[in-house]
């Protein structure tokens, strides 16, 4: 190979390897385990422990720690249920009571029942479909973009104990297969 044609062909591999890097955001469908490309929608679980604060009178939501439990590609998550299907499969396999009347209120605990509207925290469960982005002020250069964001499940504090992510995500993983083999 000539130094000519030796330079060529690295410049177009150098070329390829950056376009790559800049096509990859770091996230990994937790299904298909394929990385989730910059331009790409992807769907995330997330627990979330929130506190509500005093702002101005306002009753504010603040995330004090957020974990991702899954995240899915586009071509996956459309395979996936409705937030209330989500709901629905956790609650029971969870061996929780189902919504009967407290149906989409996110203000009670979903193990107790007991009311989170004074309590100063709780977590939640949330899914959030969202553009992956670039983004110049994130440590690694990437950002989402939600433009869909649903709480599915929410806890008091003594509740969520006995629900850490390391549960749910077995559980996403359950839901995920029993929905994939109908």
């Amino acid at each position: 190979m000539s130094k000519k044609t030796f330079n060529n062909h690295y410049q177009k591999n150098a070329l390829g390897q950056r376009a790559t890097e800049q096509l990859l955001s770091g996230l990994t469908c937790s299904c298909c385990e394929r990385a989730i490309a910059v331009g790409q929608t992807v769907l995330e679980l997330s627990r979330n422990v929130e506190c509500l604060s005093d702002c101005d009178g306002i009753a504010e939501v603040r995330v004090v720690e957020s974990e991702t439990i899954a995240s899915f590609c586009s071509n996956c998550f459309e395979k996936l249920p409705s937030p209330s299907h989500w709901r629905a499969g956790l609650l029971r396999l969870l061996g929780l009571p189902s919504d009967g009347l407290l149906n989409n209120t996110i203000s009670y605990c979903d193990c107790c029942l007991y009311s989170t509207q004074m309590i100063a925290s709780n977590i939640t469960i949330n899914l959030t479909i969202s553009e992956v982005e670039e983004h110049p002020l994130s440590e690694d250069g990437i950002g989402l973009d939600p433009f869909f964001a649903q709480g599915i499940l929410e806890f008091c504090p003594l509740c969520s104990t006995r629900f850490p992510a390391d549960c749910f995500r077995s559980l996403i993983t359950d839901l995920f297969e029993s929905v994939s083999a109908q």
